[in-house]
């Protein structure tokens, strides 16, 4: 059996939860294709990759290991959204062009607006 992604994998309780919310929220919200930021590094890092993973029809993929890969694979005008799971990022992210791009942070108590 796969671990899921809770508080014993992550420290974090309730973000398994947090994250399904957050992406079937989304989902029904905007019409773009939904990027991940993900270090590969993670305990749950296999369990995520098998539920999230998605090959989308322009041929980008749905995980990727550095918040900019997951920005770079977004597109313009199309309602692309980047959840960025919780973590230690140590990286300079930048958005150009593309001002339909949704940027998020998954974490306990996320409620989306």
């Amino acid at each position: 059996m796969m671990p899921q992604i809770n508080s014993t994998v992550t420290a974090d309780r309730g973000l398994e939860k947090a994250l399904r919310d957050m992406v079937g929220q989304l989902k029904g919200k905007y019409p773009g294709n939904i990027y991940f930021a993900c270090q590969s590094d993670r305990s749950f890092y296999k369990y995520f990759y098998d539920r999230y993973y998605e090959l989308y029809e322009d041929n980008s993929v749905s995980i990727h290991n550095t918040i900019q890969a997951a920005i770079n694979a977004a597109s313009a005008y199309r309602g692309d959204m980047v959840i960025v799971m919780p973590d230690k990022w140590q990286e300079n992210a930048y958005v150009y062009q593309k001002p339909s791009l949704k940027l998020f942070g998954v974490a306990n108590g996320y409620e989306m607006q």
